[in-house]
């Protein structure tokens, strides 16, 4: 296993810890957990299923403890708002471009929609004036 000390960060890590000022620090995370292990011996009893040893095993995973001043965190949760209000609007342009393309469609396929279309475009022209 590979000591926290001695994991290397990708780049745009390197670049997000100058960015925003921020420390990393390493360390594990360790998980204990049990791993059963039965023993069939008792083939007629109760007790084999009450018999039985486990093993402890241990799991570790690496951790980066990152520490940033808090005018930079709410940067970051700021920088986030913005990008989903950015998704949200984007969602919504491309559900008018759609729903242009089909009322396009229609128009043209039928003539008293078109016509009807182009005599609004012209009281919509005027009421703007």
């Amino acid at each position: 296993m590979v000591h926290p000390k001695e994991l290397s960060l990708n780049p745009d890590v390197e670049q997000f810890l100058a960015q925003y000022e921020a420390r990393a620090g390493y360390s594990y995370r360790e998980y204990y957990y049990r791993r059963p292990q039965y023993n069939y011996t008792y083939h007629h009893s109760i007790d084999a299923l009450n018999h039985h040893t486990a093993t402890m095993e241990i799991e570790r995973e690496p951790y980066v403890e990152v520490l940033l001043p808090k005018h930079q965190l709410e940067r970051i949760v700021q920088y986030q708002e913005d990008a989903k209000d950015y998704v949200r609007s984007s969602r919504h342009a491309i559900e008018s471009a759609a729903q242009q393309r089909i009322d396009e469609r229609v128009r043209e396929s039928n003539p008293a929609v078109q016509k009807a279309w182009m005599k609004y475009l012209m009281l919509l022209e005027l009421a703007r004036k």
